[in-house]
C-alpha cells in the first residue's frame, strides 16, 4: 500500500513538473516594431534598420533571428519558405550580426539589422520577413514555442509599375435563411467580398470599402474592408462581414480601392460593381404557412355555420312529421273500430238467423221491410245508425 502511495506522488510530482515547465515556455509576450518594414536601396547600397523586442511578459525570453521567404495566398495564407526561393525574394539581402537577440522581462531592446541591395538587383518589389523565435531555457525539451515576424519590403529603383485592378465584387445572396435575426429564428451572416489584384511589379498597399443601395427593396449601407498588402503578380480577397445586412430586396453593389505609392499614399483609386438579393424564403414559407392556415380556418367556420343553418331549417319539419304519426296512429284505431263493427254486424245477421228459425217464419210488412233494406243499404253496415236500429231490432218486446 505504501508502495502505491510513494508511486502515486512521483507521478503527481512529475506531472506538475512537467506542467510548470510547459506554462513557463508557453509564455510568450513579446511586442515587435514596426511590424512591417517598406524600404528603398539602390542596386549596389547599403544600409541598416533598427527593430524594437518589448517583452510584456515576467520572465526573460532568449530569441532567436533568422529570415525567410514568403508568399500570401488569396484567402490570405502565409506561405514561408527558406531565402531565395521566390524571384522576388530580399531575405538573402538582410542580415544582423548575432542570430540571438536577449529580451529581459518588462523591458524593451533594439537589434540592429543591414540591407545590402546587391548589383544589377532587378527594379521593382522585394519581400522578406525576420522571425523572431522563441528559444526554450536550458536543456528543457521542446514542447511548443512562439514567434512573430516583420514583413520586409523593398523597392528597387527604376521602371516601376503600379497598376491594380479589382476582378470581381460580391456579397452572398441569401435565399432561405434570413440575414438577420427576427424573433427567436435563424439568420446567415452576410459577407462581401473583393477580390484585387496587383498587375505590377511591386507591391501595393491598398484599402477600401463596398456601399451597397437598392435596386427592389430598402436599407442601404458600406462596410470597410480594411487594410492589406498585395505582392506583385498575386490577388487578395478583402473580405468584410455586413453587421446590419438588409432584410429583403434585391441590391447593387459597388467597390472602392485605393493604393498609392507608400504605405500612407493613396492616390489611386478603382472602382467595379456587383448585385446581390434578399430573399429569405423561410420567412416567406412561414408567411405562406399561416395565409393556408387561416383560410383553412375561414373555410371550416363557413361549413359549421352551413350545417347549424341547415340543422335549424330542418327543426320546424318536427310538427308535421308528429301530426302525420298522430293520423297513423287514428287510422291505425280507426282500423280496429272498422274491424270490431264488422265482427258485430255478423253476430247481428247471426242472432237474426236464429231468430227468424225460432220465430217459424213471421213475415214483416213490405212496407218496413223495404224501407229498413234502403235505410240499411244507406247508412252502411259500419253506421252508428244501423247498430242503433239493428239494437232495437233485437230488444223488442213484442217479438
Amino acid at each position: 500500500m505504501k508502495r502505491i502511495i510513494g508511486l502515486l506522488c512521483m507521478v503527481a510530482a512529475l506531472v506538475s513538473i512537467t506542467s510548470s515547465r510547459a506554462a513557463a515556455q508557453a509564455e510568450f509576450d513579446i511586442k515587435i516594431y514596426p511590424s512591417k518594414l517598406e524600404l528603398a536601396g539602390d542596386p549596389g547600397s547599403a544600409q541598416d534598420f533598427v527593430i524594437n523586442v518589448e517583452n510584456q511578459g515576467t520572465q526573460d525570453q532568449s530569441l532567436r533571428v533568422y529570415f525567410n521567404d514568403y508568399l500570401i495566398k488569396p484567402n490570405n495564407d502565409f506561405v514561408f519558405k527558406e531565402p531565395g526561393h521566390y524571384s522576388y525574394s530580399c531575405a538573402k539581402w538582410l542580415s544582423t550580426d548575432s542570430p540571438s537577440v536577449e529580451s529581459p522581462a518588462g523591458t524593451t531592446v533594439q537589434k540592429t539589422f543591414r540591407l545590402e541591395v546587391p548589383d544589377g538587383a532587378e527594379p521593382g518589389g522585394h519581400y522578406g520577413v525576420i522571425f523572431f523565435e522563441q528559444v526554450p531555457p536550458g536543456d528543457e525539451p521542446v514542447i511548443a514555442q512562439g514567434r512573430i515576424g516583420v514583413v520586409t519590403l523593398v523597392t528597387v529603383p527604376g521602371e516601376i509599375i503600379r497598376k491594380g485592378t479589382i476582378e470581381s465584387v460580391s456579397v452572398n445572396s441569401s435565399w432561405f435563411w434570413p440575414s438577420k435575426k427576427v424573433l427567436a429564428g435563424p439568420k446567415r451572416v452576410t459577407r462581401a467580398r473583393v477580390v484585387f489584384k496587383n498587375e505590377g511589379n511591386v507591391h501595393l498597399t491598398v484599402k477600401g470599402k463596398v456601399t451597397y443601395t437598392p435596386t427592389f427593396g430598402w436599407g442601404t449601407g458600406s462596410v470597410d474592408l480594411g487594410e492589406i498588402t498585395v505582392l506583385p503578380k498575386t490577388k487578395r480577397y478583402m473580405d468584410a462581414v455586413i453587421l446590419n445586412p438588409p432584410l429583403f430586396g434585391s441590391y447593387k453593389v459597388a467597390a472602392e480601392v485605393s493604393y498609392g505609392p507608400s504605405l500612407d499614399v493613396f492616390d489611386t483609386t478603382v472602382t467595379s460593381e456587383g448585385t446581390f438579393h434578399q430573399y429569405p424564403f423561410f420567412w416567406l414559407a412561414i408567411l405562406v404557412a399561416v395565409v393556408l392556415l387561416v383560410v383553412g380556418l375561414i373555410i371550416l367556420l363557413r361549413v359549421l355555420r352551413r350545417r347549424r343553418k341547415g340543422v335549424r331549417e330542418k327543426e320546424p319539419d318536427k310538427g308535421p312529421e308528429e301530426g302525420d304519426d298522430e293520423a297513423s296512429a287514428e287510422e291505425e284505431e280507426g282500423g280496429k273500430g272498422s274491424g270490431e263493427e264488422a265482427a258485430d254486424e255478423e253476430r247481428v245477421e247471426e242472432e237474426e238467423e236464429s231468430a227468424d228459425s225460432e220465430g217459424g217464419g213471421d213475415q214483416e210488412e213490405p212496407g218496413s221491410a223495404g224501407e229498413e233494406q234502403e235505410q240499411a243499404e244507406t247508412s252502411g253496415p259500419g253506421s252508428d245508425d244501423f247498430q242503433l236500429r239493428n239494437s232495437s231490432k233485437l230488444f223488442d218486446p213484442e217479438d
